[in-house]
């Protein structure tokens, strides 16, 4: 299998801990426009997003595809989140095969307290059904007690939405049978648009499996498609016979994909990954426009910066709601802090 533990960059694939705040892109939805259909923006995901809570020693090498707790990576950028449940006595389980990761119920409220303290970024959730046989409408039935509990929070709406509609909200993509009437887009199938699906997790080579990634984010960046159109590409891959672990082969393949990535102009779509690093997630980030989110969004933390030190002795301010990442401590004078950023917001032209 190799040592996974050498040539590791955490740039492109991530360590096993939280590399900081000053590196966390929380924010990043703020500096789109309202306008932007969520299939014109480029997205970064993770695949099996929860698979970092399996507890397993051994056999967790190759159930974990991600290591950074859920609060981290919507911290770090990410808004696709790949979730795959089992219903099973009444509860609504995670899955990665048949090993278990904890509930659907606490991912949602993860997901509900990121967006009540970030209120103009959304998160995509893509729910599938996994390691059950339920068929028809069975899964969907035994699913939707869990999402009316978190109605308020979700929005309702079949065709693709703007991100000035989906903000404060999850958007949920749903990988299994539905009703007509049901108020959520169906993965891989809208009435209004569509969407392209790269999700080949056995290719016959890497040269294939770059292929497709390559190939799918050429058409989502095409200027003359549909902008209604939403492109979704697995960049994850397993080796024959389960050889080598996701981490060892994430290690080697993300700095090659992520070339790709670099080099391509325009929309990505979404882009879902095992472990990615920071740099990954900041280059999908900047793909959103000419004026890119994250370049915007440091050019305005300067200037909070330099205005909390002239107005505050020293003290900085951190709002994630807005501007930028800071912690307002029970001692800021909230009328200055407020002042200031009230400031920048104006002072600082989009």
């Amino acid at each position: 299998m190799g040592n996974i533990f050498i040539n590791k960059d955490p740039d492109f694939w991530c360590s096993t801990e939280d590399p900081g705040p000053e590196r966390h892109t929380a924010y990043w939805m703020s500096y789109v426009p309202d306008s932007k259909f969520l299939s014109e923006l480029s997205i970064p995901g993770t695949h099996n997003t929860m698979s970092y809570a399996y507890d397993g020693k051994i056999t967790g090498l190759w159930v974990r595809c991600q290591s950074l707790l859920l609060s981290i990576q919507l911290n770090m950028g990410v808004r696709f989140l790949d979730i795959r449940c089992q219903a099973s006595n009444g509860e609504m389980l995670l899955k990665h095969g048949g090993y278990n990761l904890g509930k659907l119920t606490d991912t949602l409220t993860g997901c509900v307290n990121f967006l009540q303290t970030h209120p103009r970024e959304c998160v995509i959730l893509r729910i599938a059904q996994e390691n059950s046989n339920l068929e028809g409408l069975d899964f969907r039935d035994a699913l939707e007690p869990f999402l009316d509990r978190f109605a308020r929070h979700i929005l309702k709406k079949r065709s693709m939405p703007t991100l000035g509609e989906a903000r404060g909200k999850m958007v949920i993509l749903a990988d299994y049978d539905i009703k007509d009437t049901d108020e959520m887009m169906k993965y891989g199938n809208m009435i209004d648009g569509n969407m392209i699906i790269c999700d080949n997790s056995k290719p016959d080579s890497f040269s294939q499996k770059m292929d497709g990634i390559k190939a799918n984010i050429e058409k989502a960046s095409e200027t003359t498609r549909d902008k209604k159109q939403m492109y979704i590409t697995f960049t994850y891959r397993y080796t024959w016979l389960g050889i080598e672990c996701p981490r060892e082969i994430t290690r080697r393949s993300n700095p090659t994909w992520h070339y790709l990535v670099r080099r391509q102009k325009g929309c990505l779509g979404i882009v879902v990954m095992d472990f990615p690093g920071y740099k990954v997630i900041r280059d999908i980030i900047n793909n959103n426009g000419e004026d890119h989110p994250l370049e915007i969004a440091h050019s305005r933390n300067h200037i909070v910066h330099r205005l909390v030190r002239d107005h505050i002795g020293g003290r900085f301010i951190i709002d994630y709601n807005f501007i930028c990442p800071v912690e307002i401590t029970p001692s800021t004078n909230p009328t200055v802090a407020l002042a200031c950023l009230a400031w920048t917001i104006q002072a600082v032209p989009d």
